[in-house]
């Protein structure tokens, strides 16, 4: 199945002037660096912001992988890729009351 998406539309998800009100979610990924403390060199923490406009097609959404540094500072952009949504069940085991 063949999908298209229009440039005009990825550059306004890519735009720092429009991307916010395109935001449904937000992760975190690799932690490698402690909370307040110093990584292993090479070590990073990771964390990804999704992102859907209403003239993509059905299910799909901009990932953007943000990667720190060994120090937990410093966040960049790591990676930008499109991905597809898929649900997921989770079995969650409460108390019987």
């Amino acid at each position: 199945m063949e999908q298209t998406i229009k440039i005009s539309v990825l550059n306004e998800l890519m735009s720092s002037s429009t991307q916010s009100k395109y935001r449904i979610s937000s992760k975190d990924g690799h932690r490698g660096v402690p909370d307040g403390g110093e990584g292993y060199q090479g070590e990073y923490n990771e964390r990804f912001e999704f992102y859907r406009h209403p003239d993509m097609p059905e299910n799909v959404f901009l990932q953007i992988t943000y990667q720190s540094d060994s120090y937990g500072d410093n966040e960049s952009i790591y990676e930008m890729k499109l991905v597809k949504g898929r649900e997921k069940t989770i079995t969650v085991y409460e108390p019987i009351n």
